[in-house]
């Protein structure tokens, strides 16, 4: 966890391009592209990403960590199955 911790910051900086290359890859496909209503949409699930994946960052799996895995499963769920 400390190893997380330690890189960081060169994690944070490289997460927004690597999300970009991410949606704009998913976009190309219709299964993907179709489980966002629009670009906006798009844009909320990588800033959602980008909240997850600093705190990934920060190597602490508490409580706060366990809420956003659960946050995260919730929405998949929801766009994938549409219940929850």
């Amino acid at each position: 966890m400390a190893l997380l911790r330690e890189n960081k910051p060169f994690i944070v900086a490289a997460l927004p391009a690597v999300l970009d290359d991410f949606y704009r890859h998913i976009a190309k496909f219709s299964e993907t592209a179709a489980l966002f209503k629009s670009r906006e949409h798009m844009a909320h699930a990588k800033q959602m990403q980008m909240k997850h994946w600093v705190l990934i960052a920060e190597g602490r799996f508490d409580a706060q960590y366990e809420a956003s895995v659960d946050k995260i499963g919730e929405a998949h769920n929801r766009l994938l199955y549409g219940r929850l």
